[in-house]
């Protein structure tokens, strides 16, 4: 089973969320600049993270956490970009964040082969280059 049928079934066969989830990944510089830009926010933030890389089960992330770490500049871009409104698109980010993480790294990190599957998903997807 490919990442894309993973995610889509977390949730929901919803390519719209899956683009907006990569959209964010994509603003962000990719896996590695998310997963550091999230995890300089506050110690709850940084545990939440820690989860969704881990094995084992996804800690929750509140909106103010989630706005916090991404910062005004990401949340405001991706905003423009998807049409929805910062408070719509931060609660669908904090509702689906951990699980797209979760799926990208599969087995507990960040490597060559989460960039593949990035990549390869991005492309399926349709989603636009930045």
């Amino acid at each position: 089973m490919g990442l894309l049928d993973s995610l889509g079934k977390l949730l929901g066969n919803n390519a719209n969320i899956m683009k907006i989830l990569f959209m964010l990944l994509q603003q962000s510089g990719g896996l590695e600049n998310l997963l550091s830009k999230l995890q300089r926010g506050n110690e709850s933030t940084r545990h939440a993270v820690g989860s969704w890389v881990n094995t084992g089960p996804n800690a929750q992330i509140s909106v103010p956490e989630l706005e916090n770490a991404l910062g005004p500049d990401t949340i405001t871009k991706v905003s423009e970009q998807t049409g929805m409104e910062r408070q719509d698109l931060l609660g669908l980010l904090a509702q689906n964040l951990p699980q797209f993480i979760d799926q990208l790294t599969p087995d507990g990190s960040v490597n060559h082969n989460s960039h593949a599957l990035v990549t390869q998903a991005q492309e399926k997807l349709d989603v636009p280059r930045l």
